[in-house]
């Protein structure tokens, strides 16, 4: 099975369905709907679009197309073996998850209702939803003949498709110094696949547009624009390695070509000693911005830190997983690795006070893996004020105030293990609701349906003999699983993590105490960092991120562009980790916190969506143009 995740690739784009009446396409009703339909209908359908965008949110940095409901793409691969394609998606108007393998349906899960589907719209995985049983892939694999196209392309495009290094982890001159210290072709094959990125990336060769998108098998060439393309071809990573030996062996790997998309009248703005990939409307990793900073601060103080730092995530109730995750005393590694995955990738913007309340200023946070960057103004990558703790010494920071008392009141602490525990016994309720064996729970548990069994089991699991009962049970059950995967009948509760939750119920927590009159307000603004990764994000709908930057990447003028926006997106919004988003024929309005009573908003006009989009191309062309020059010793000038 093909371990790399690719966009799914949903029916043809059309529009929203309307609020108003719950017309899904065409005259398709919500079987769900109450009569007169009422907000509880609505509820329940913006749930589950709500659950699968987290989903997509973190699977692939964007947004799901629910332009036809009955077929709510979820996810797409091939299998490496036979490379016939895998996609699950799901309908919600007849509440069902279709796996299909080719064209055939190996796979259907129903459900009475689509309140009934919520409980597995909340725990998708991907690579749970494409993970399918020999048995499962032998029905429809005798129907099936995959074919994988040989020599599409010709040699001298390959060779031009695998020169062209945009959004490589690495130089250039990194990869001759391996090739030229190392002539083994299965570890050189290696470690190309291991420097591509997961982006769709294009570019200009003469006359002709190119791409490229790197996968398990190898590297997915095409021809045009990805979505329309005819001409795609993988070829194998081997293959890849031996075109890159032979552009070396010719002298031809390091040579400039004039197929940058480079506009050289823009002027570099970003202020960069060290610039970084920025994928306009890929992967986001950091982005990169210019903005008019003002401050009566240049430099963040440790105050500053800990007034950031006191806040937590951006998602609901983050103060309570953290604090219970501080309470298990399971060292600073296991809360570095915690607090990463709590951040996730993220911006925000704090408007902080100093305690005397003599200095005010911006303060702008992104999260990534690495950590977290602080920055006065509107953007954490100031190179002037700009500040980074790992995750370690977040975790370590954290601790020391928590000792102190000075980090969180006291509710909060004393909700933290009781709200983690009740996250705990959803999970164990949706796995019982998939469960083909006997589950370790006992059925009287279950009476009453969702959301009153989960208190019940969270109750139990307040007591020593229920909890090591579900421990011993969640055990067996792992290995009747690995043993058979039919024993679920669906593939994306995460047991081994929910056995070890568990376990840390049976661990001596710390005890932490807030001082008595500690309390801390935030006041919080939204940041430039927030609004290009939005924006990074595309338009939301199918192929949009590639039209934008296929536009946007042409002459022309201000308003052209701001047409095109508005015809682009629409009207219609989204949301993700206290984010929401709307646009209309005015603009792009945000807001994050309750949507009643949204701790920050900001609106941005057409004008500012599209000046902002055309500096974030010419930044990323500016900046790997520089990035190839001074790797290769050429002039940049």
């Amino acid at each position: 099975m093909g371990g790399n995740s690719e966009q799914p690739e949903s029916s043809d784009r059309g529009t929203n369905p309307e609020r108003t009446d719950l017309r899904l396409k065409e005259n398709t009703e919500l079987k769900a709907a109450p009569e007169d339909n009422s907000d509880a209908a609505f509820s329940v359908l913006e749930e589950a679009k709500s659950r699968i965008n987290e989903y997509s949110e973190k699977e692939f940095g964007d947004e799901a197309d629910f332009s036809d409901l009955t077929h709510v793409s979820l996810a797409y691969t091939t299998d490496e073996e036979s490379f016939i394609p895998i996609e699950v998606y799901a309908d919600l108007v007849d509440f069902r998850m279709i796996t299909l393998y080719g064209e055939d349906i190996v796979s259907e899960k129903k459900y009475d209702t689509l309140e009934a589907m919520l409980g597995t719209l909340g725990n998708l995985e991907f690579d749970e939803l494409v993970a399918l049983s020999d048995e499962e892939k032998n029905i429809a694999a005798d129907k099936i003949e995959a074919v994988l196209p040989e020599d599409i392309f010709t040699e001298k495009e390959m060779l031009d498709i695998v020169g062209m290094y945009r959004h490589i982890g690495t130089s250039k001159q990194e990869v001759l110094e391996y090739f030229l210290e190392n002539d083994n072709a299965a570890e050189r094959a290696e470690y190309l696949k291991s420097i591509y990125n997961d982006d769709y990336t294009e570019f200009s060769v003469g006359s002709e547009r190119y791409g490229y998108k790197a996968q398990d098998e190898g590297l997915l060439i095409y021809k045009g624009n990805f979505l329309s393309s005819d001409e795609k071809q993988t070829i194998s990573w081997n293959r890849v390695q031996e075109l890159t030996g032979k552009l070396i062996d010719d002298h031809e790997f390091l040579d400039i070509t004039d197929t940058f998309d480079i506009e050289p009248e823009i002027e570099e703005t970003s202020g960069y000693d060290e610039p970084q990939q920025l994928s306009l409307f890929g992967d986001i990793d950091v982005p990169e911005i210019t903005t008019d900073n003002y401050s009566s601060e240049t430099a963040i103080s440790q105050d500053m830190i800990d007034y950031v730092l006191r806040a937590g995530s951006n998602e609901p109730n983050s103060l309570e997983r953290i604090v219970a995750q501080f309470q298990k005393n399971k060292g600073i590694e296991s809360n570095a690795a915690f607090l990463s995955k709590e951040f996730g990738t993220d911006g925000r913007g704090f408007e902080y006070e100093s305690p005397d309340g003599l200095k005010r200023t911006k303060i702008a946070v992104w999260y990534d893996k690495d950590g977290i960057t602080f920055g006065i103004g509107n953007t954490a990558h100031n190179r002037h004020s700009s500040v980074s703790m790992t995750w370690e010494q977040t975790a370590g920071r954290i601790s020391e105030m928590l000792y102190d008392g000075k980090y969180t009141t006291q509710d909060i602490i004393d909700n933290a293990e009781p709200f983690t525990r009740k996250e705990l016994a959803d999970k164990l309720w949706y796995l019982h609701q998939d469960v083909e064996v006997e589950y370790f729970i006992p059925d009287y548990f279950f009476k009453g349906g969702f959301p009153e069994s989960t208190v019940r089991i969270a109750e139990a699991l307040k007591g020593e003999k229920p909890v090591q009962e579900c421990i011993d049970g969640l055990t067996d059950l792992i290995k009747q699983y690995e043993a058979d995967r039919d024993v679920l009948r669906f593939h994306f509760h995460r047991m081994p993590e929910m056995l070890e939750n568990l376990k840390d119920l049976q661990r001596d927590r710390l005890v932490f105490k807030a001082e008595p009159s500690f309390m801390v307000a935030h006041k919080c603004f939204i940041t430039d960092d927030e609004k290009d990764k939005l924006i990074m994000s595309g338009s939301g709908m199918e192929g949009g991120k590639f039209r934008i930057n296929d536009y946007f990447s042409q002459p022309h003028s201000t308003n052209e562009k701001v047409k095109f926006l508005k015809n682009e997106y629409g009207t219609g919004g989204r949301g993700y980790a206290g984010f929401n988003e709307w646009h209309d024929a005015k603009g792009v309005f945000l807001t994050k916190g309750d949507y009643g009573n949204p701790e920050a908003k900001v609106k941005m006009t057409w004008n500012e969506v599209a000046d902002r989009i055309t500096t974030l191309i010419s930044q990323k062309n500016i900046l790997q143009m520089k990035i190839y020059l001074r790797k290769t010793g050429l002039n940049a000038s």
